[in-house]
């Protein structure tokens, strides 16, 4: 087959990858796959189908010609291998790296976690983590690692020459997603003029409505479990993938979690201060307000 990826948002994670993927597959000239994710890259089972039967099950075989091929893998940009992977696949694939700033995105992320029931720490369990720089607890790696953007950028330049690589601030993103679509369809040389028809916040995370239901939707998201395999065997693959997503719906409660406490907040911005000034001096511009 002849498809490839001629984008691919790698991240990060909690800083807007989903709204910007439902933005930019508004465009006619833009094809995306069904679910949230297209994880081939980074799942190792997938990778070892194919890319070529990944590509159907995720996109569909009814894609035009001219059509230009957007992907999303919020995880993407801290998995060297996955990196590797999308190289060898395209190395003239264009990467869009959204950054938002390290401590709002970590507890964004950790309170994710708790409402799908993969956590029953505390926070300040990861600011602990982060304090001691205790690289080898999975708090680190999972929470505090996914906001040291200088270092996931240095990984992305060993295998992409920069003129593939565009870093956008969620922040700014946020603030006029507009601008930041028209700078990219003009990238993908496709019409910068198509105006946005649905904007909002996708993926918002909420308290969860049940503990045992956030529990059930944790069992059933294993990749072994037997009702799930039998899901996916019965159901067409759009059909499966509609149902995770309002299954996770119908358990948000539309309550949102506590704010993050001013002590674990300070303390977190103390760690990763250092670690904004070597991204900003990378990126060449002045470290934004609302990281400061």
């Amino acid at each position: 087959m002849n498809e490839k990826i001629d984008l691919m948002i790698v991240g990060a994670q909690k800083a807007g990858t989903t709204s910007l993927k439902k933005y930019l597959e508004e465009h006619p000239s833009i094809c995306s796959h069904k679910e949230t994710e297209f994880a081939y890259f980074r799942s190792d089972s997938q990778y070892a189908n194919g890319f070529e039967k990944e590509f159907n099950n995720s996109f569909g075989r009814d894609i035009a010609n001219d059509s230009k091929i957007i992907a999303k893998s919020a995880g993407l940009y801290v998995t060297p291998k996955a990196i590797e992977r999308l190289h060898d696949h395209n190395p003239d694939c264009k990467i869009v790296f959204l950054i938002r700033e390290p401590v709002s995105r970590a507890y964004s992320s950790y309170c994710m976690e708790r409402f799908n029931g993969w956590l029953e720490n505390e926070f300040s369990d990861i600011v602990r983590v982060a304090k001691k720089k205790k690289a080898e607890d999975p708090l680190y790696t999972q929470f505090v690692n996914m906001g040291l953007y200088h270092l996931q950028l240095s990984n992305l330049l060993e295998h992409f020459s920069p003129d593939k690589i565009r870093v956008f601030v969620f922040e700014e993103f946020m603030k006029d997603p507009q601008k930041i679509c028209s700078e990219i369809y003009s990238w993908l040389n496709v019409d910068p003029n198509h105006q946005l028809q649905e904007k909002g916040i996708h993926n918002k995370t909420e308290k969860e409505r049940s503990k045992q239901l956030s529990m059930l939707s944790k069992s059933l998201r294993k990749p072994n479990n037997p009702i799930k395999r039998l899901l996916r065997w019965l159901l067409p693959y759009s059909w499966f993938v509609s149902l995770s997503d309002k299954f996770l719906e119908l358990n948000k409660s539309g309550k949102k979690f506590e704010a993050i406490s001013e002590t674990d907040k300070s303390a977190l911005k103390e760690f990763y201060s250092e670690h904004n000034q070597k991204l900003f001096k990378m990126l060449n511009r002045s470290i934004p307000e609302s990281w400061t």
